[in-house]
Parts: C-alpha cells; structure tokens; sequence
C-alpha cells in the first residue's frame, strides 16, 4: 500500500506517494492539515471556522473553510487519487482526516510507543524498553509545529 507520510515535529512536511518529494503547502494550508491531524476525529465546520477565521463574517468564514479544503483536497488528493482517500467529510458536515488510510503520521507513532513505556516504574525499565525509547525519540525532530504560534499549535506543543 502506498503511505502518504507526515511529519508535524519540526516544520511540516508532506511526502505524498504520488509526488516526488515533500508536497509545496502555505502555512496555512499546513496549520489547517495539522490541526485536523490533531484533533483525531472529524471537527465540525462552525469549530474550523471559529478557530481560523474567527475575525471575518460567517459568509466569508465558510467560504474561507471551503476555498482551504478545496486546496487540501487538490494537495492530498489529485486527479489520480480517490475522493476520501485522505479528507472524509461526515454526514453533519463536520471533516476530518481519513484514519483508515496508507499513511505515517510521526506524532501519532511517537504517542503509540512512548506512552506505554513512559507509564512503567523506572525501576521496572529493562534495557530492550530503552532500546524503544531511543528508537522512538529519532521521531522527534524539532519542536511540534516549529513556528506556529496559533493559540491552538501552543496548546498541543504543550501537551
């Protein structure tokens, strides 16, 4: 299976399978990937709007939102890639990113592995867990979202 792969520590980077190196994405076109990829389930569309363009009338909100996954779908999924392969829309509209799909996501992995390790008692850490520890750490290549500094990107870099 081809995997689109996504790295959100450092800046972000896209390397779509079909693409021959990292996909050219505007900031913002980054930071509404990112935040999507974050939220883990799909985000109702009042709630994008409110997060990025909360400053401008609703008519102009939505059609900001939809002018920005218009330009996420042309990215993730061009002409030779099935509609919501990695963009799903819900039945209440709300839109998300398609879990079920080839893809690498280096937050996700690095959650997946380190978390259970770094529940364990330090006593009870054997040399093969820290071995873990060290492989999973070469995910880490920078802070998340490396100069974002949108009250919800500080927020999940803090987490």
């Amino acid at each position: 299976m081809e995997t689109l792969q996504i790295a959100l520590f450092g800046h972000v980077s896209v390397v779509h399978p079909h693409a021959n190196g990292p996909l050219k994405l505007s900031r913002s076109t980054q930071a509404f990937l990112a935040y999507l990829l974050l939220q883990h389930t799909p985000v109702p569309r009042d709630v994008l709007m409110d997060v990025f363009w909360v400053d401008h009338s609703p008519d102009r909100a939505r059609s900001s939102l939809t002018t920005a996954l218009w330009r996420l779908r042309q990215l993730l999924e061009p002409d030779d890639v099935t509609p919501g392969t990695y963009l799903v829309t819900g039945s209440m509209g709300e839109v998300g990113f398609n879990w079920d799909s080839g893809h690498f996501l280096d937050t996700k992995s690095f959650e997946q592995h380190i978390s259970p390790l770094l529940r364990k008692p330090n006593a009870e850490l054997r040399d093969h867990d820290i071995e873990q520890i060290e492989q999973v750490l070469t995910l880490y290549r920078g802070d998340l979202l490396e100069g974002m500094y949108e009250d919800w990107a500080l927020r999940e870099r803090e987490r």
